[in-house]
C-alpha cells in the first residue's frame, strides 16, 4: 500500500509547528491484517515560510491505526541545521469511503 497525504497542525503556542501544514508520502505492507513495515517522509510547511523534513518508520494494524518513530532529517533557511527525534501514533477515522481519514499525534524533541 502507498500514500500520499496532507495534514494541518496544531502545537503549544509558540512552537515551530504550530498552524502548519504537512505532505507526506509511505508505504507499507499488510500481510494478514497487519503491518511491520511502514516508512515514508514528510515535509512540513511552517508558517513563517520555511519547511522542516522528517523521515518514519512504524508498526500497525491496517484500517485501525500505528505508531512508530521518525527523525528529523533537516530544513530550510534557519532551520537548515534542526534536528530530532520523537514517536508517532495513529487512530483511523471513519470518513468518505475510498479515502483514508486518521487522527495523528507527535511529540519528540528537537533543536535548530
Amino acid at each position: 500500500i502507498t500514500y500520499d497525504g496532507n495534514a494541518g497542525l496544531s502545537d503549544k503556542e509558540g512552537s515551530i509547528f504550530d498552524k502548519s501544514t504537512m505532505h507526506c508520502i509511505g508505504g507499507l505492507t499488510l500481510v494478514a491484517g497487519k503491518f511491520d513495515d511502514e516508512t515514508g517522509m514528510c515535509t512540513f510547511y511552517l508558517m513563517d515560510g520555511e519547511k522542516v523534513f522528517i523521515n518514519y518508520k512504524g508498526k500497525g494494524t491496517g484500517g485501525q491505526g500505528g505508531s512508530g518513530t521518525f527523525i528529523i532529517i533537516g530544513g530550510t533557511g534557519k532551520y537548515e541545521k534542526i534536528s530530532g527525534t520523537g514517536f508517532s501514533s495513529r487512530q483511523n477515522l471513519k470518513g468518505k469511503e475510498g479515502f483514508a481519514h486518521s487522527m495523528n499525534q507527535m511529540s519528540g524533541e528537537y533543536t535548530y
